[in-house]
């Protein structure tokens, strides 16, 4: 190796000094213009500074004025291009600000004509607007609106076609094109790498001169509606530098305008903001009904007398509520109709446009509808149930009066609608607090209306200046009073403590809080609304809900808050004198112990007895204090206390063929039930026993059953419960405590784990449940009957525990069983189809455009991946892929913007075979028979057999081993004690009947005969394996084949009977899944295949049923048998065969049975054909 040169060296050590020379000189350079770009940097927010301390009203009075040089054009295109004398307040100041060139937020209220803010300056300037927009329906009615007044506008968004979007495009940077506004969705500039690219040269031509984003409240995660794809809108203003940016929303607090200005990065946008108060609207607030029935009259009247022949909205919580209410009311004579996201859009376009024209008075609707529709004589908006925010309701109220005339805003609002609506808000980040701003709004009955809205919005509102316009001011009259609720704390604390551990999942829920509450306080006079004093609790942190999230939906329960009083909770209230009298009068009746009594009118004496037996004790003694909490738990129960049962078999129908896939037999005693009792007011409930495996939906059908028939529902579990007398006690004590809990005498009481309970236990719950006797059931805690006639008791058990229900209760009950072997698979197919599928889409947010998924991958689903009888591991799968779908959108989403060639286009995700290996890894294979489908080997054959819930099919086999002593039969493989008996079955069978099928019983007795039957990789339960036993001994003596196209499933007797097995839908199942469609079962299960089969199954398969071993035989035995029938004569003689095919057929018959030597003497029986009777000899 060559050492270079000092010369060398020294040359190369110049040169590096002098590249670092230069890079000195870069660098210094460089610091040069870092210290330039801060101080311009200084100077500029100082200059922000500066114009955020400028007072709001002296921007304001900047930009109002009409002394600009454009204003006297402004003027003119107002009244030309738009049809109006003057503008509205804030209106000229933000084209000015626009036209300035300045950035700006622009908050104005609901139909207050903020678009106009853009558009004009649009029709003023030559070049383009752009309009950012999420909301198409406002899109095209802008466009509907400008096109009558000839300005040009268009619109780009996903179902723009190809060739309009490219001559949209080239209108932009076309100088001579007419093109004025052009509105776009957020999704499209994010993901059109062409329409940035077509923008960027407008504003590089100076042609691109505003852009305004409409609904900017969007940006921020802290606002009422936040929207993922708005963060994109951050890049505008370092893209288009030099181009205004307009913001306008509707609602917005201050802090979610400090977060959009730092989100488009505007943070000296000018803001304008209009005062929030509309004159016009007459806020009010109503109790909402607990029935639905009555708050539907309580609507209908209103609608009819009030808002008659007026237009008008009414918002619902879902869509499903939208149709049930639009329904119900067109019944009632109002003119209606629904719309929500989920209706056709012809649907929806023929709904809107008849109320647009007047055909339709109401509109049903939830949120979907509204945004950007411009009708102006809507007199009346009412919200069915509570809004999300304050924010939702302000815009949705605002649709209201938009010409400027009275119009009425109604909220109904029920405590109930805040434990619904704060699940689906409590995972966003402000939801509840925005949820919570409302309750605090509905809740409250003292204080003008439009002060809570002024302080939502951060402004401020005088009483005075109300002048009547919401329904408190109305009642100045009314005094305001502070009332103590401590007695509704303790109360529900009380409630709390009691009743939570009692449930299965240790908590409760706010209803039944409020509800148990309210029971409790019954005798207590209240002047407050129950309701109100408890969302006052609620308010101010006595109590706060726990979110609780299942596999399937979330839970709000009720459990005590961080703030704990002291001695009294007030409460402003609003009261009257009329009040006073009533709660005097209840006062009085209270003190009045005969009051209580008289209710009970059948147990008077009882009742008595017990309290002069406590009035003689002192209040201090144990005795006095057991005597007073027996009468206590006898008045709180729901004596004579019904529910309005639904008595319309249709409703019913609909009720239970809505939750429920299959389950028929329990609906038809439901329906029969129903059908009698509507002609016979006093007729028992039946009492069901619902047996079946686990998961296919007893319980739930139990609940289903309850809403059918308008009933409460309670279930009671047993278990644990001892056999002792205060274990009795305690049994009845359940049932009581249920009824009181549901509130009524009716309810459907769900008895679980009745098959625990043992004597005397089982002689309370039989007297319960006797016909005989449940019309004066005798708690023993109250020593007082109780009418338990009209309960409907379902008692739910697994088919292993309906042997151990206790014998005094078991005569009692009405065994059903809709499902004994568990769903089919074509059943599961249709309940993740119809109930599954769309319950998880929904939980994670999926549509039809986010997620497909077909019905052979659903039974994919079923076949590989899940192990059972019901749907619950079904539901759990299809739930995991929802999940993964989800994640998979939202990826999708939150790739980087600036990319466009790279972004995921809007396309479902498809689940397919890959999917679902990549998720749940490798699924259950079945066992390989192709290779034997052509034609069986001599004593092999294919057998069915149970695996748990699945059926599978195998393969059974028979050898000869001649190296054995004669006689024996060795099992080997799965189930070889199961096995082993039906084989010795056959094996004597055939030999007592070697006559009858041409058996030499010498063969028969020669050497080990060897059954077996692989095990595979997953283990059989039930093989019924008699009947292939009985053919593949049949084949290993007689020398015929088995058909390979068929396969049989059952038992056989000593006389060769053909028993009944079960299992018979998974057997088939599996059969039919390997490519059989002909299988052979006993006769005995005919009746249970008409009943119980599946109905695909039936129509795919020829079914074949044997009675006895001949019948199988004739079934399942080849019918062209071999060229030998059977084997006669001494080995030492051989003769020849004429006929290669029957030397061929002599070899491997003398090769399965071990023969030495194949040249031997035979003799055969030659048949002619499969359908000739006897066979015919021939000499060799």
């Amino acid at each position: 190796m060559s050492i270079p040169s000092s010369s060398k060296l020294s040359s190369e050590v110049a040169e590096i000094d002098e590249e670092l020379q230069a890079i000195d000189g870069q660098i210094s350079t460089l610091r040069q213009r870092k210290k330039a770009l801060l101080q311009r940097k200084e100077q500029i927010q100082r200059r922000i500074e500066n114009l955020q301390n400028v007072n709001a009203d002296e921007l304001e009075e900047r930009f109002e004025k009409a002394t600009f040089p454009w204003s006297q054009k402004a003027l003119h295109v107002l009244r030309e291009s738009f049809q109006m004398e003057a503008f509205r307040p804030l209106q000229l100041s933000a084209i000015n600000a626009a036209l300035s060139g300045e950035h700006s937020i622009v908050v104005m209220s609901t139909g207050a004509g903020k678009s106009l803010c853009y558009q004009l300056p649009a029709v003023m300037m030559e070049g383009i607007v752009l309009v950012v927009s999420p909301l198409v329906s406002l899109i095209q009615d802008q466009l509907h609106q400008l096109k009558q007044r000839g300005i040009h506008a268009a619109t780009m968004n996903q179902a723009t076609d190809r060739k309009e979007a490219t001559v949209i495009q080239n209108a932009l940077v076309d100088p001579k094109a007419p093109l004025r506004l052009l509105y776009v969705t957020p999704e499209k500039l994010a993901k059109s790498k062409r329409v940035m690219a077509k923008l960027e040269k407008c504003a590089e031509m100076k042609r691109l001169k505003l852009i305004a984003i409409d609904e900017v409240h969007c940006c921020s995660q802290w606002g009422n509606d936040y929207r993922p794809d708005f963060k994109f809108l951050n890049i505008l203003s370092r893209q288009f530098k030099g181009v205004p940016i307009m913001g306008l929303t509707a609602t917005a607090t201050a802090n979610v305008l400090e977060d959009v200005k730092t989100m488009l990065s505007i943070p000296a946008a000018i803001t304008f903001r209009a005062g929030f108060n509309r004159s016009n609207l007459h806020y009010e607030v109503k109790a909402k009904p607990a029935k639905e029935a009555d708050f539907l009259d309580e609507l209908t009247n209103v609608l009819n007398n009030r808002f008659k022949n007026q237009t008008g909205i009414i918002y619902t919580f879902s869509r499903k509520e939208s149709e049930e209410v639009a329904k119900a009311l067109r019944k009632r004579g109002v003119s209606c109709g629904p719309y929500h996201a989920y209706m056709e859009p012809q649907d929806k376009t023929r709904v809107h446009e008849q109320w647009i024209a007047g055909q339709l008075k109401v509109i049903v609707a939830t949120v979907a509808f509204g945004m950007g529709i411009d009708k102006p004589d809507v007199r009346f908006v009412i919200h069915h149930s509570m809004a999300k925010s304050v924010e939702n309701f302000y815009q949705e109220s605002g649709r209201a009066g938009r010409d400027g005339n009275p119009a009425v805003c109604i909220l109904y609002f029920r405590l109930a609608d805040l434990y619904r609506l704060s699940t689906m808000v409590c995972t966003e980040q402000t939801g509840v607090s925005n949820l919570y701003s409302m309750l605090a709004y509905a809740a409250q009955n003292h204080e003008c209306r439009r002060v809570r809205l002024a302080e939502h919005f951060d402004e401020s509102w005088e009483p005075s200046w109300c002048d009547s316009s919401c329904d408190v001011c109305c009642e100045k009259q009314k005094e305001v009073a502070e009332v103590d609720i401590m007695n509704v704390y303790s109360a529900a604390k009380e409630v709390i403590a009691r009743e939570g551990p009692k449930s299965q999942q240790g908590r409760i829920t706010g209803n039944k809080v409020l509800d148990l509450t309210a029971r409790q306080l019954k005798k207590t006079p209240l002047e407050f609304d129950l309701e109100k004093a408890f969302a006052h609790l609620l308010l101010e942190g006595y109590f706060k809900e726990d979110y609780h999230f299942t596999e399937y939906t979330i839970i709000s329960y009720m459990v005590l808050g961080p703030k704990t009083p002291s001695q009294q909770i007030l409460m402003k209230t609003v009261g009257s004198a009329s009040t006073k009298k009533s709660a005097a009068k209840k006062r009085r009746i209270a003190e009045d112990p005969d009051s209580d009594i008289e209710v009970i009118t059948e147990q008077y004496s009882e009742i008595m007895k017990l309290y002069n037996d406590m009035s003689a004790e002192k209040a201090e003694s144990e005795k006095y204090k057991s005597l007073k909490t027996r009468l206590d738990r006898i008045v709180k129960l729901p004596w004579n206390t019904y529910s309005e049962e639904n008595n319309d078999i249709e409703k019913a129908k609909a009720v239970l063929d809505g939750s429920h896939t299959g389950m028929e037999k329990v609906k038809k005693k439901v329906y029969d039930y129903m059908t009698v009792r509507s002609v016979n007011a006093k007729l028992l409930p039946p009492v069901l026993c619902i047996y079946g495996p686990s998961g296919i939906g007893k319980s739930s059908i139990a609940v289903s059953t309850a809403e059918a028939m308008g009933r409460k529902f309670e279930k009671i579990s047993f278990r644990g419960q001892t056999n002792s007398a205060e274990g009795s006690a305690t049994l009845m004590g359940l049932i009581l405590e249920a009824l009181q809990r549901t509130g009524t005498a009716n309810p459907v009481l769900l008895l679980q784990d009745v098959n625990y309970i043992a004597s005397p236990m089982d002689l309370a719950l039989s007297r319960a449940v006797d016909p005989e006797t449940r019309g004066k059931f005798v708690d023993l805690s109250i020593s007082v009957p109780f009418d338990l006639s009209q309960v409907f008791f379902i008692v739910s058990c697994r088919p292993s525990c309906c042997y151990r229900i206790p014998a005094r209760l078991s005569p009692k009950l009405e065994y059903v069983c809709p499902h004994y072997d568990g769903y089919t698979v074509h059943e599961k197919i249709t309940i993740a189809k119809k109930h599954l599928i769309p319950k998880n889409m929904r939980i994670y947010s999926l549509d039809a455009d986010s997620m497909c998924i077909d019905e052979a991958i659903v039974e994919a689903l079923i076949d590989q991946y899940t192990y059972e009888f019901g749907v619950e591991r079904l539901n759990k799968k299809i739930e995991e892929v929802c999940r993964q779908v989800a994640v998979k959108t939202i990826q999708k989403k939150s790739t980087e913007c600036v990319n466009f060639e790279e972004r995921v286009k809007k396309a479902p995700i498809v689940v397919d075979v890959a999917f679902l290996k990549e998720l749940f890894g490798n699924g259950y294979s079945d066992y390989p028979l192709e290779h034997l489908k052509e034609r069986l080997p001599i004593g092999v054959a294919f057998v069915l057999y149970v695996s748990g819930p699945r059926g599978e099919v195998g393969v059974i086999e028979v050898a000869r081993n001649t190296m054995k002593k004669n006689g024996q039969m060795k099992n080997t493989g799965l189930g070889s004690v199961v096995i082993q008996e039906s084989c010795k079955l056959a094996y004597t069978y055939l030999y007592n009947n070697a006559e009858k099928y041409n058996l030499d019983r010498k063969e028969m007795h020669t050497g080990e005969i060897h059954v077996h039957l692989p095990r595979g990789s997953t283990y059989k339960c039930g093989p019924s394996a008699g009947c292939s036993n009985m053919l593949i001994l049949y084949s290993l003596f007689s020398g015929r084949h088995i058909r390979a196209d068929s396969v049989v499933t059952g038992e056989a007797t000593l006389t060769g009977r053909i028993t009944a097995i079960g299992g018979i839908n998974q057997k088939a199942y599996a059969a039919y899944k390997q490519g059989f469609r002909r299988i052979v079962l006993p006769r005995e299960n005919e009746k249970h295949v008409e009943e119980n089969m599946d109905k695909t199954l039936k129509k795919e398969m020829e079914i074949v049923f044997v009675s006895d071993v001949d019948e199988l035989f004739e079934a399942m035995v080849e019918k062209k048998p071999p060229f030998f029938h059977s084997y006669t004569g001494d080995r030492s003689k051989m003769a020849q065969c004429e006929a290669k095919v029957i030397e061929e057929t002599v070899r491997s018959f003398a090769k399965r049975h071990c023969y030495d030597d194949i040249k031997m003497k035979i003799n055969c029986r030659i048949v002619k054909a499969a359908n000739e009777g006897e066979p015919q000899k021939k000499d060799s």
